[in-house]
């Protein structure tokens, strides 16, 4: 999981970037129907009538989150592709909210009274609340593994579902724009940098460093599913290994592996591939390693030796 910056929809460099690619017009006809829409079901929420989010508009976003992330998953960063397919993650949960043993949450609405949390149906179309994430990262699913002392049904499977933990349930958002002043904890990577709140090693497991982590790694099973801390743990060593590549090309002289070992090392810095996080710190470690030798080595590599 890496830092990746959302932009606000209105975005002056956003808009460059989508009309270079063709995409301008499509941009600012999916935020002006995802304003009237979020109207709308706030409209019916509050006149009683049944709430139904239109799936088909909020999916029209995953193209240009691909775009942003990378083709990656926001969360666990393995690549989404044909073979992996992906989906439009509600990071505040649109249609209701559970507990971690996926118990309806209860809520007391200011004019409805008590009633089942029923969701941040307001966000369901809004740009921020929206990530790319990979079905395992999305999607609950038993691991078929039983803790000896399980606390919760969810300890026995990884995924999140439509659970969404808060510091402090007194004060959990059921109006518009109210969500601002929850106090959430789960990370999400376009608005916290995850290394605030997790701690990568290079054998591919995760330690948390707050409550924020704890959760995270709890929830999506970052440290539970073998696939991918096994994922982790080779992008740790192939980005090691490229570094000793370019290395050795300058000590050999071999200016054409050089460059092309800069270009991937440069690449994987730009979190351009999966598991980017392992690829910072293996490359950090390097030239840490080589700055402590007395031997300078600056980000991003020169590529044109």
């Amino acid at each position: 999981m890496i830092f990746v910056k959302k932009p606000d929809p209105k975005d002056a460099e956003w808009k460059r970037i989508m009309v270079e690619a063709d995409l301008y017009e499509e941009w600012e006809d999916l935020v002006e129907k995802a304003r009237l829409a979020r109207k709308g079901l706030i409209d019916d929420f509050d006149g009683g009538t049944e709430i139904k989010v239109n799936s088909d508009l909020y999916k029209r976003y995953m193209d240009f989150l691909i775009k942003l992330f990378n083709g990656k998953c926001a969360y666990c960063e393995a690549k989404i592709t044909l073979t992996q397919p992906g989906d439009v993650e509600h990071f505040r949960p649109k249609g209701r909210v559970v507990d971690e043993n996926f118990k309806p949450v209860r809520i007391k609405h200011p004019t409805k009274g008590e009633m089942t949390h029923p969701g941040y149906y307001w966000l369901a179309y809004d740009w921020h609340n929206l990530l790319p994430s990979c079905i395992d990262c999305n999607r609950y699913r038993n691991l078929g593994k039983k803790p000896e002392k399980p606390v919760f049904k969810s300890d026995a499977g990884a995924g999140k579902a439509d659970r969404f933990p808060i510091k402090d349930e007194r004060f959990r958002a059921v109006i518009p724009d109210a969500e601002v002043q929850e106090g959430v904890l789960l990370i999400n990577p376009s608005e916290a940098d995850p290394r605030i709140h997790l701690e990568f090693s290079s054998n591919g497991l995760i330690r948390a460093k707050t409550e924020e982590g704890e959760k995270t790694l709890t929830l999506f099973g970052l440290n539970a599913r073998e696939d991918l801390i096994e994922a982790r743990a080779d992008a740790f060593d192939d980005a090691e290994a490229i570094f000793e590549r370019y290395t050795d090309s300058i000590k050999s002289r071999d200016s054409e592996r050089e460059r092309r070992s800069a270009k991937r090392l440069n690449r994987m810095m730009a979190g351009k591939d999966a598991y980017s996080a392992m690829h910072f710190l293996a490359i950090t470690q390097m030239v840490e390693y080589w700055r402590s030798r007395r031997i300078p080595i600056s980000l991003p590599l020169p590529e044109d030796v």
